[in-house]
């Protein structure tokens, strides 16, 4: 216990006894992180000491790259690091690091109500929950594709020596990989910056050799034709090297191959078609609804969420149609008090006479029963554009029958998208 109090006193002389008559700001450079405590942080600086920096203090300042600017405590002879009013950043192409990346979420929209939350994920593993007005930076010491969530998912190419920036706003449900440039306002603006690295241990990114065919993420899709045409949205197959379907006409244990013929990043929809044109579909039994509905009519939605832990039988959730407008106002989608999970994007939302009215893509964390569903104007204004126009059924064959029967005839036009 002695020789640790003796080290503990002998600190300040290690660290400032050459520096202890110096007036002026000293600037040394960040190396490494030594110790990482609840209230600071120990680093070991380039001119080879190490200093205690307070968590307050990289809130502010974020230690890999800037110079950390050292200056005399008026209250005392020691060297202290200065203390800033602002957020500085570090500039990424001005530095080597090779060890590891870096993937800032910097969320954007100012107005996002803050009792909810942006629900981190890295490869499907969760890292943390941050709010509004805060930023996550995440060290990551693996490469490799990797699929990032929050609201939506993105998928990334993670090379070591690499600093990405994802933009969060849903307000426009964008959730994306941005410059640098285009990042820093934001990240300024926001009031704290969250810390998490990934566990060596337990790393978020598989280095083996069947790293490539691993699922990244998978979403839900619905025929759209008999010709094969399948709906779902477009943040779910952005990004994919592979699109396989499974539990068409019922049947899961089969997969097949599927490309992107038409995708809408504005709107966040996609048309697949399977690559295989022989393959023969039965007739689509549900027609899209073209007239508007009201506050208060009864809906449902169909899916496959988490199908990791919840299995490949469809899963049917009710509500109601809670709102005309989506998020902030937003006329391209409805407000449904249907719950959702993740895997559910891209699913049909139908009436209770079993004519599709959306398509789902977005949910608020922490909001109880607010999920969001694309109007079916903005598929037909898709489907208008397409190559070849499809034939599309002109008879709901669903009318007048119990929700239960729908469903059985439904679920073998619902399909799992897995994205590899």
């Amino acid at each position: 216990m002695r020789a640790i109090l003796l080290f503990l006193l002998l600190i300040p002389v290690l660290c400032f006894s050459q520096d202890t008559l110096i007036t002026r700001s000293k600037i040394i450079i960040p190396c490494e992180v030594r110790t990482i405590a609840p209230d600071f942080i120990n680093y070991l600086f380039s001119d080879g000491l190490s200093y205690f920096v307070s968590r307050d203090t990289l809130q502010n300042i974020i230690i890999h790259g800037n110079p950390l600017v050292m200056e005399k405590d008026p209250n005392s002879d020691k060297l202290v690091p200065k203390k800033y009013s602002g957020t500085q950043l570090f500039n990424p192409g001005k530095q080597s690091f090779t060890e590891y990346a870096l993937i800032n979420f910097v969320p954007v929209d100012r107005r996002f109500n803050e009792k909810y939350v942006y629900s981190i994920d890295v490869g499907q593993k969760f890292i943390k929950d941050i709010r509004y007005n805060e930023n996550l930076q995440f060290k990551i010491y693996s490469e490799g594709r990797v699929t990032l969530s929050a609201f939506r998912s993105t998928i990334v190419d993670v090379k070591k020596g690499t600093t990405y920036w994802l933009l969060m706003d849903p307000s426009v449900n964008k959730f994306e990989l941005v410059e640098e440039e285009k990042a820093i306002s934001f990240f300024n603006k926001n009031v704290t910056t969250l810390y998490e690295e990934e566990d060596k241990e337990n790393p978020v990114i598989s280095n083996s050799k069947k790293n490539n065919t691993k699922i990244l993420k998978t979403g839900s899709g619905f025929l759209l034709s008999d010709n094969g045409l399948i709906i779902t949205n477009h943040h779910v197959i952005e990004k994919a090297n592979k699109i396989e379907l499974r539990g068409i006409n019922g049947d899961f244990a089969k997969r097949y191959k599927a490309k992107v013929v038409l995708s809408d990043e504005k709107n966040d929809l996609a048309v697949l078609q399977l690559d295989s044109l022989n393959f023969k579909f039965d007739q689509v039994p549900y027609i899209i609804r073209t007239k508007g509905t009201d506050v208060g009519e009864e809906i449902f939605v169909l899916g496959y969420p988490m199908i990791n832990s919840m299995g490949d039988e469809v899963k049917l959730t009710t509500g109601i149609i809670s709102a005309k407008t989506g998020y902030q106002g937003d006329i391209t989608t409805y407000q449904v008090s249907a719950p959702v999970q993740g895997g559910n994007s891209g699913g049909p939302l139908f009436d209770y006479q079993g004519n599709l009215l959306g398509i789902v893509n977005a949910k608020i964390k922490d909001a109880e029963g607010v999920t969001y569903a694309i109007k079916t104007n903005y598929l037909n204004a898709l489907i208008d554009i397409l190559p070849t126009t499809p034939q599309l059924n002109e008879t709901n064959q669903l009318v007048g029958l119990p929700l239960k029967d729908q469903i059985k005839i439904l679920s073998k036009f619902v399909y799992i998208i897995e994205i590899r």
